[in-house]
């Protein structure tokens, strides 16, 4: 979000969330069980508020995926 200058507060008020609850997903090492639904929004949300030049935001760009 930083590179696309993205605040907490914008990315909260496009989904309609505070913005302490963008803030905790983003200092999770490991995410709370969240859907495909919720994933979704947070990608078309980043991607609305995007800078110029970005690309699309991906699954990949948000989260490393890990097997223990």
């Amino acid at each position: 979000m930083a590179r696309r200058r993205i605040t907490n507060k914008a990315l909260a008020d496009e989904l309609q969330a505070h913005p302490t609850g963008i803030s905790r997903i983003k200092t999770q090492d490991v995410l709370p069980e969240i859907g495909g639904q919720a994933v979704g929004r947070l990608i078309d949300g980043i991607n609305k508020l995007s800078a110029e030049g970005f690309g699309e935001c991906t699954l990949e760009e948000l989260m490393e995926l890990v097997s223990e």
